[in-house]
């Protein structure tokens, strides 16, 4: 998931069937256009923690988003031609 770009974002490219590669997710059918919308707006809002409910699901979720990102921004800074 990429902050702010949605056309870089495997996240959302998987849940609204843009991706480039692989099966949509989830698997079991598409999310509701409700829930679509708003991890739209999430993402384009700079994906913002601040104010979600603390729990382990959730801390698990964002600690392998960050990640994600940090494993995606390492590779496109490998595949860079300087």
């Amino acid at each position: 998931m990429v902050p702010r770009d949605l056309s870089r974002s495997q996240l959302y490219g998987k849940v609204s069937g843009d991706a480039p590669c692989g099966g949509p997710m989830p698997p079991a059918g598409a999310l509701p256009p409700a829930s679509l919308a708003a991890l739209r707006t999430w993402i384009l809002e700079g994906a913002p923690t601040d104010g979600l409910p603390s729990s382990p699901a959730t801390a698990s979720c964002l600690k392998c988003a960050r990640s994600n990102a940090e494993d995606e921004l390492e590779v496109n800074a490998l595949n860079r031609d300087d």
